[in-house]
């Protein structure tokens, strides 16, 4: 994995995301890694490959784009 682990730390040296958490699956063998820093303010702390993130802001995202779509579909 060490070519996904390049880009992963890319993203981070590059300030793209703070910190990561991933796990790939290729012919069955999983890999779990972990990159950056899961919060910078009040203070630094850094990620780990156990560290659970809050996606309930993913929410307005997921279902609004879909809706959207539909209605440009639709034309309306």
């Amino acid at each position: 994995m060490n070519f996904f682990d390049n880009i992963i730390n890319e993203e981070v040296e590059n300030k793209v995301v703070p910190g990561i958490c991933y796990a790939v699956v290729k012919d069955g063998e999983v890999s779990i890694g972990s990159s950056g820093y899961k919060a910078l303010v009040p203070k630094i702390e850094k990620v780990s490959d156990d560290t659970i993130y809050d996606i309930a802001s993913l929410t307005k995202v997921v279902v609004t784009v879909p809706l959207i779509c539909k209605l440009v579909e639709d034309k309306k």
